[in-house]
């Protein structure tokens, strides 16, 4: 008995404590039978480490594992005196139970057994002569049997011997018992130390995808098996979360999940499914034959949500036992817990993510107003969130996408291509929400831009503005299915932000626009001031010029009238002719400053050239220029405005001079002028020449109108530095200049683009470096008509009647005065002067004048003012009113001749000029 009881192993000292009993009663065999159910640890079994924690509520309606017991099974018999096989694997427990009629917990003695009416066929064929028979009774339950036999020996056992069994089965029960609520105590422990063990794992991390293995590990480590599984649940679908065997882990699972196979049927009803027979369990029906083993599928619920499948297996038909079911139970409630305490602080900083990448992206918009520059940190942010393997920005240009801002797009996709719109952007423009396709390389709807053979998902997302679709955003992937609508919806935040920047970039591009246009206007301007003081300047120039050029030319013809030798006649010619050249040059100025509307009339081009080459004469032999000109001579006169073809040849002449001077120190100018045809059926294209259109040609004008027979063409070049290729399609750009600051306005070729467009020509240029640049200037010959007259300053026909009338000449230079006094006087009317206009309205107060010749500008009271006078008056003089003067291009004189239709000759004219003009005004 003491060993019994000091004995910490129990199934080793069982066979000695029942050899014992034997021998004190006088046995000669003995055996011990425990059932299943009871003393559960054996010599050899293998022992299962149990997970701890607390045990699982029990919930109701929650379906619990349940096993069906073994039936009148043995789990363990120990024998003495019997072979080793004599009563193992018999269904002995309940028989003997009836057989002997073990009720109570008494002991039962039965003599003479052979004869026995319950007689059990195992022992009669031991010999068994007498058996004495005692339960034991373990936690209030039957838990096996304790039998003493007589063999070939007629005695019974004693009822001695009947108290001393009890009292063994007693103490054995006893011992048993106490073992059996220390080992319950050591599981409880290895339970808390298990628990522990895999809480500590699996909060070690929120990070899901170590979860998952740790979850995995946990499992291998508690329940022997091959093979683990754990498939995510979002309700609708299954998708792979891990999976890991002997070998370790693994990247992809050991079958796809099948709508009708077990793990689909554990997410959907939530109850756990054990299968102990792959081979014949009818969810693998249609399952490999190759496959076998047992499996178990495990819900993994939170709060009535199934949020995931772990499925335990084995290769071999091992089926697991409830003890190994209620850790794995155990363990999915933990692992549960666990997952969804990941997807919460995953979705947490996803969300997180989403909005630092979002107020990156807003923030971006206050930083910059360049719209390539905020499209490119959008696209940045947008990556961060939803992965893609390259993506643009496209705005829409008429009916044309044009490419704007873009990441990693293919070559031939690059930025600034242009494509056609498609039936997706108007389906997204109505729909006002992205465009997502599965599989874009198997969708006819798609239509690849560029080398976009790789794109497999694809999403394209309208960016909206005030006045509907103004873009798209696009991002595509190489794996199918890549975009879900929760990443559209996302998307879409950013698209809200693209077409925010776009606008914004919009909004601010017009306000430069108009800031230019203001600027330019200002320049223009500026420019128009200038002109317009130079004008002033040109006219007191003039009028102070154009008075003692009056005088010496007047003076030398009326020395030519008298007596002098030819010598002297000579000189005086020479004189008259610089005078006129003077003058000229003074009317040429003049012409060139005055501010007004373009008046068409009938203009010899190559005239208007000869006046500004004498114009430029001196700027051009300053500057070291050698003058080649061949004009036609011969050109027909057209309708233009002269004054404007001034300004455009000016214009190229000082362009050309200025490169030359700047580059060389001088150069060549060449100006030649020609008459060409055009060919009726081909617009544009020269019969007698190479019409060549060279870089920037300017068509402004041509198109639209019918062709014409002529058309006149003046070329100016020079052998200066030329003009760079990739500068010439600018030059005829407004405020585009290649001077240095302070030295042009940009405004020149310009306006010369204009000029010449508003007479229906054509303006370009040819140029190589370093072979210098030639300007063409083309309009159209437009006939003046039969009676059309061209001044050609040929002096008019000499008259030799004699004056008659009285005439008034007011004139402050007292040179002109009395020249144009005496001029009068030879010619036989009488004259009288006045130095100014006071005096001047004292005598016509006092006496009638048949003409008054008066000066415009004079100081104290001009000549207009004296007209005013006198119209103020009512009196008749001013009809008979003639002005003189030097000054033409004041608006305020040139408006008042022309508003009240009064004569007036300008400064410098000659005799014959003045003699004729005083004429008519007597014949009128």
């Amino acid at each position: 008995m003491s060993e019994l009881f000091h004995a910490k192993n129990l199934p080793e000292v069982l066979p000695l404590t029942i050899a014992q009993a034997a021998g004190a009663v006088g046995a000669q065999a003995a055996a011990l039978i425990l059932m299943p159910g009871g003393f559960s640890k054996q010599a050899g079994s293998e022992r299962v480490q149990r997970p701890s924690g607390n045990p699982p509520k029990a919930d109701a309606g929650r379906t619990r594992f349940r096993r069906e017991p073994h039936l009148n099974g043995v789990s363990s018999v120990i024998t003495y005196g019997l072979p080793d096989e004599a009563l193992h694997g018999k269904a002995l427990a309940t028989e003997l139970l009836v057989s002997l009629g073990l009720q109570e917990e008494n002991p039962v003695a039965i003599g003479d057994y052979s004869h026995y009416v319950f007689a059990h066929t195992s022992l009669v064929e031991l010999g068994a002569t007498a058996v004495l028979a005692s339960p034991l009774i373990i936690a209030g339950e039957l838990s096996g049997l304790l039998l003493l036999l007589r063999i070939s020996e007629d005695r019974p056992f004693s009822s001695g011997d009947a108290r001393f069994i009890q009292i063994l089965s007693t103490a054995l029960s006893a011992r048993m018992e106490n073992l059996r609520l220390r080992q319950l105590d050591r599981d409880v422990r290895d339970e808390v130390e298990a628990v522990q063990r895999t809480s500590s794992t699996l909060t070690a991390s929120l990070e899901l995808p170590t979860v998952l293995d740790s979850i995995l590990a946990s499992a291998h480590e508690l329940v022997p098996a091959d093979l683990a599984h754990i498939f995510l649940y979002d309700g609708k679908q299954l998708s792979f979360g891990a999976a890991s065997g002997q070998d370790g882990r693994w990247d992809e699972p050991f079958a796809e999940p099948r709508r009708e196979g077990l793990t689909y049927r554990v997410a959907e009803t939530g109850k756990p499914i054990v299968v102990e027979d792959i081979r014949t369990h009818p969810l693998y029906r249609d399952s490999p034959k190759k496959w076998r083993g047992s499996i178990v599928g495990l819900p993994l619920e939170v709060k009535q949500r199934i949020v995931g499948v772990m499925n335990i297996s084995r290769f071999e038909s091992q089926p697991f036992n409830d003890e190994e079911l209620r850790i794995l139970e155990m363990l999915a409630d933990q692992a549960a817990i666990a997952i969804e305490n990941a997807r919460l602080y995953q979705a947490e900083r996803t969300q997180r993510r989403h909005i630092e990448a979002m107020q990156s992206a807003v923030a971006s918009l206050s930083q910059s107003l360049d719209l390539r520059e905020v499209l490119d940190r959008l696209l940045t942010e947008l990556r961060k969130v939803i992965p893609y393997d390259s993506a643009s920005v496209m705005l829409v240009e008429g009916s044309s996408l044009r490419v704007v801002a873009g990441r990693d797009l293919p070559g031939d996709a690059a930025i600034g291509k242009e494509y056609p719109l498609t039936e997706i952007e108007r389906e997204i423009e109505q729909s006002g929400r992205p465009f997502i396709l599965v599989d874009a390389a198997a969708d006819a709807r798609f239509h690849g831009w560029g080398n976009t053979a790789y794109v497999r998902g694809w999403m394209s997302v309208p960016l909206l503005g005030r006045a509907g679709l103004i873009g798209c955003l696009t991002i595509d992937s190489r794996k199918l299915g890549a975009y879900s609508d929760e990443e559209a919806d996302l998307a879409m935040s950013f698209a809200h932000q693209a077409a925010i920047a776009v606008e914004n970039a919009q909004l601010h591009q017009n306000v430069k626009d108009q800031l230019g246009a203001l600027q330019a206007s200002q320049v223009k301007l500026v420019q128009s001031e200038k002109m317009a003081a130079i004008g002033k300047l040109v006219a007191g120039v003039a009028h102070e010029l154009n008075n003692p050029l009056t005088a010496i030319i007047g003076i030398a013809q009326l020395l030519q009238t008298g007596k002098v030798d030819s010598r002297v006649r000579q000189d005086l010619e020479k004189l008259v002719a610089e005078a006129h050249r003077a003058g000229k040059i003074v009317r040429s100025l003049l012409d060139f400053s005055r501010q007004k509307r373009p008046e068409r009339g009938p203009v010899l081009v190559d005239d208007v050239l000869d006046s500004t080459l004498k114009i430029l004469g001196y700027e051009l032999q300053s500057r070291n220029v050698e003058c080649r000109v061949e004009l036609a001579g011969n050109l027909p006169a057209t309708m233009a405005d002269a004054n404007q073809l001034q300004q455009v040849f000016v214009n190229l002449i000082c362009n050309a001079y200025e490169a030359m001077f700047e580059a060389n120190g001088g150069g060549l100018l060449t100006v030649t002028s020609e008459l060409v045809g055009i060919d009726q059926t081909s617009r544009g294209s020269r019969v007698d020449g190479d019409a060549s259109t060279g870089a920037g040609a300017a068509g402004a004008g041509m198109r639209g109108r019918r062709p014409v027979d002529r058309l006149i063409r003046v070329c100016i070049g020079d052998d200066g530095p030329g003009i760079p290729e990739e500068v010439q399609p600018r030059v005829f750009d407004p405020f585009f200049t290649t001077k240095s600051p302070g030295k042009g306005t940009g405004l020149g070729l310009s306006v010369c683009h204009g000029i010449i467009g508003e007479h229906g020509g054509q303006i370009w240029l040819e140029s190589r470096p370093g072979e210098g640049t030639r300007f063409y200037v083309q309009i159209p010959l437009v006939s003046v008509g039969e009676h059309a007259v061209v001044d050609a300053d040929t002096p008019g026909d000499q008259s030799e009647a004699s004056g008659i009338g009285r005439i008034l000449v007011v004139e402050d230079e007292e040179v002109v005065r009395s020249m144009v006094a005496r001029v009068l006087g030879q010619a036989g009317y009488q004259v009288e002067t006045s130095a100014d206009g006071w005096s001047a309205l004292e005598k016509i107060a006092a006496r009638d004048y048949d003409l008054i010749i008066c000066d415009v500008r004079m100081p104290e009271l001009s000549g207009i003012d004296l007209y005013k006078k006198l119209s103020s008056e009512r009196s008749e003089a001013p009809e008979r009113f003639l002005f003189i003067t030097g000054d033409t291009v004041s608006s305020d004189t040139v408006g008042f001749i022309e508003e009240n239709h009064v004569s007036c000759l300008g400064k410098p004219f000659e005799i014959q000029d003045l003699l004729e003009a005083v004429r008519q005004e007597l014949q009128q």
